[in-house]
């Protein structure tokens, strides 16, 4: 295999296809997209429409029924205060092929930082996102322990410093992902490398989709857009580089959360037996044991909110397309302005709905020669249509990597 061949995927968690139109005005992205780029928009998210189920079916090409990446995290009925739930971190979550695994079979050298779902994966430069959850654990040994040790003891040892002004938050840790993905490029080189930055999610959580933050947000990512693109150049790569920019999910405004496992453990003959699995515009009915008429008890709470069209139940066809159909009892959906999940931890801003609604689609963009070509034959530099799945299908091909059976297809007018 050619192994002068390079890819860069760039996650702009959380930026959806209304960002873009503030995006795609930015210095230095808009100069990137005239001079070699197409603009993919209105592209679905997958269902679920959460960080690890939509990044995994970016890096296999099928959606989360079969992936098997169906949540961020794990089923967690009871957590004592001051823990957090186990999140699927690790890459054994996955049961199908990745990018990732394909591009080492064919022999190209593959790095991550901070991509969802890959901790104890087999990547040559690997810092994978995971962190503690217990107090008594240690985030410097859990990274370790989980991704190339040696390496990401060179990176923090060089760029820990990127961090600590912001206090360790998402802003800072996008600053750190972005000068180790420039040093790794400059002096490793790999083949594919996957980056997530998460900076936008955090702050739709926290403020909403409040436009003066998403417009300096968006700035922030397009002055870390250059510094990638510059290292690439002065690894002098460029010419045989594609880049693929995207984002995950979009997110809604919110203004009112509900919990129903409050209602279930005000009930004697609920509590212990059943429980929510809040998952952000979603969430998804467990039952402990023997059903026996537990089911109807809840649907009885639920029916009290979905007369107000408040929620709405999940269809079959919903359901096994998430991977939730036989694993969970029944899926809800809420409104428009509300999510579930503890009034506690109240979000201004959340995802986790189906892909389908309003004002709630995402976007991806290549950069290189494959859309050079396109744009020279066509005259277009801006597509609509698809899903995210469809990435992994065209990153496959621009690394002509062997395909394998993939739900994603590359946009036709990408062919």
């Amino acid at each position: 295999m050619n192994n002068k061949k390079y890819l860069f995927l760039i996650s702009l968690d959380s930026v959806s296809d209304d960002d873009v139109n503030i995006l795609k005005n930015s210095p230095f992205f808009s100069r990137l997209l005239k001079k070699n780029g197409v603009l993919v928009r209105n592209v679905k998210s997958v269902f679920l429409s959460n960080t690890y189920p939509s990044h995994t079916s970016v890096i296999t090409g099928v959606y989360p029924d079969k992936h098997g990446v169906i949540e961020n995290t794990f089923p967690t009925p009871y957590i004592s205060d001051g823990e957090k739930p186990f999140w699927r971190w690790h890459r054994g979550n996955i049961r199908t092929t990745t990018l990732f695994d394909e591009a080492k079979k064919a022999g190209l050298s593959t790095c991550s930082i901070f991509w969802p779902v890959t901790a104890s994966a087999d990547i040559t430069y690997n810092m994978p996102e995971i962190f503690k959850n217990r107090k008594n654990q240690s985030q410097l040994f859990t990274s370790l322990i989980n991704g190339s040790a040696s390496y990401q003891l060179e990176m923090l040892v060089k760029f820990f410093y990127k961090v600590l002004p912001f206090n360790f938050n998402l802003k800072g840790l996008d600053n750190f992902s972005t000068a180790v993905a420039c040093e790794t490029i400059k002096k490793y080189k790999p083949n594919l490398m996957m980056i997530h930055l998460c900076d936008m999610d955090g702050k739709k959580h926290k403020y909403g989709l409040k436009r003066d933050i998403i417009l300096n947000t968006i700035s922030d990512y397009d002055a870390r857009l250059e510094k990638i693109v510059t290292a690439i150049k002065e690894a002098g790569i460029y010419d045989d580089s594609h880049i693929i920019v995207f984002g995950d999910h979009a997110s809604k405004d919110v203004h009112a959360n509900i919990n129903l496992n409050k209602y279930i453990s005000q009930s004697p003959d609920l509590k212990n037996k059943a429980f929510f699995h809040n998952a952000g515009g979603t969430c998804f009915l467990k039952i402990i044991g023997e059903p026996g008429n537990i089911k109807n008890k809840i649907i009885e709470i639920i029916e009290q909110f979905k007369s107000r069209g408040i929620v709405r139940y999940l269809t079959d066809d919903e359901m096994k397309t998430g991977g939730f159909y036989g694993r969970y009892a029944l899926g809800l959906e809420a409104c428009d302005g509300v999510c579930f999940g503890d009034a506690n931890r109240k979000k201004r801003g959340q995802h986790g709905y189906t892909p389908g609604l309003p004002d709630y689609a995402t976007f991806y963009s290549v950069f290189g020669k494959t859309a050079r070509k396109f744009k020279e034959t066509s005259g277009i530099s801006e597509i609509s249509g698809g899903c995210i799945v469809d990435i992994c299908a065209l990153a496959a091909k621009i690394l002509g990597l062997p395909s394998w059976d993939m739900d994603g297809k590359i946009h036709p007018m990408l062919m």
